[in-house]
């Protein structure tokens, strides 16, 4: 929460995705956009540029809705939580990323964070949270308390150092 935090702004984004294109992101983005989503994008050679980090915070409060893309590289049917899905959810944004098992050991799916499963999916999901102001509202809620609840580094080592077994006193 130090670095990454909500930051008082108008929200001026209505769909924003931050990194480079390339493979299923910019396919999927292209759908989205083909489908009137307007997906605005912030990385090393996309229109938008690179934003340096005090930015990409920012970016992450201005936008209506955070898309996440887990697919590795060029690999459409291989995914893994990336840094991004902690990230986003830490600054209070309402985020929608692909679907990872391992994302349900730190959020409840649909209330904390939503996730898609193909690009019709993400196209249906983006547009319903985009119509409902009040459902994205509580997604932010629920994933900035979901976070600092669970998410953080002191949690996270308190819970590492937890599974070490005590030392035996003398």
């Amino acid at each position: 929460p130090g670095f990454f935090h909500p930051v008082p702004t108008t929200r001026d984004i209505p769909v924003l995705f931050l990194g480079q294109l390339y493979g299923v992101r910019s396919e999927l983005v292209r759908y989205l956009r083909a489908r009137g989503i307007p997906v605005v994008v912030y990385g090393h050679g996309v229109d938008g540029g690179y934003l340096e980090f005090g930015d990409m915070v920012r970016a992450y409060s201005r936008a209506e809705v955070v898309l996440g893309i887990s697919a590795v590289g060029a690999m459409s049917d291989v995914t893994i939580a990336k840094g991004r899905d902690f990230e986003v959810p830490m600054t209070g944004a309402c985020y929608v990323t692909q679907y990872v098992e391992e994302l349900t050991d730190y959020f409840v799916l649909g209330r904390d964070i939503v996730c898609y499963g193909s690009p019709l999916n993400a196209a249906e999901v983006i547009s319903s949270l985009l119509a409902s102001p009040s459902r994205r509202e509580a997604l932010r809620r629920n994933a900035l308390a979901q976070s600092l609840a669970k998410n953080t580094w002191e949690v996270r080592l308190a819970e590492m150092v937890s599974l070490f077994p005590a030392l035996p006193s003398e």
